[in-house]
């Protein structure tokens, strides 16, 4: 005999992480929206950032908690060599949060427009 049991939705809607992804390139932070109460998150989010050629893409992903603060739930980097190369190939990369933790999917391109590449030691 099978016995079907229901899930708590009071429960689970403590259980369950709420992620956010951020991205910091030079001195400047872009952040996704909040994807509440999963564990796969999706997200389709485009942002323009000012583009230094001598810096990476570090990307960070958290559980946004107001009660107890923010918790790290993994963290990649895309060095300033890959970051080129993906932007020509115009391929994305599929980046490792950690052992066990899941993927982060990062597509990067250039803008059309008329865009500055600058070093941060250069403003």
């Amino acid at each position: 005999m099978c016995r079907r049991v229901r899930s708590n939705n009071q429960l689970d809607r403590f259980s369950r992480p709420d992620v956010q992804v951020s991205c910091l390139h030079g001195k400047v932070k872009r952040t996704t929206q909040i994807e509440n109460n999963c564990y796969d998150p999706r997200f389709l989010f485009r942002s323009k950032m000012p583009y230094y050629y001598n810096e990476g893409f570090a990307f960070t992903v958290l559980d946004v908690d107001r009660v107890n603060g923010n918790e790290v739930i993994g963290r990649c980097f895309v060095d300033p060599k890959t970051a080129e190369m993906v932007m020509k190939e115009k391929t994305p990369l599929l980046l490792s949060l950690g052992d066990g933790i899941g993927v982060l999917k990062v597509q990067l391109e250039k803008s059309d427009g008329s865009t500055t590449e600058k070093s941060l030691h250069e403003l």
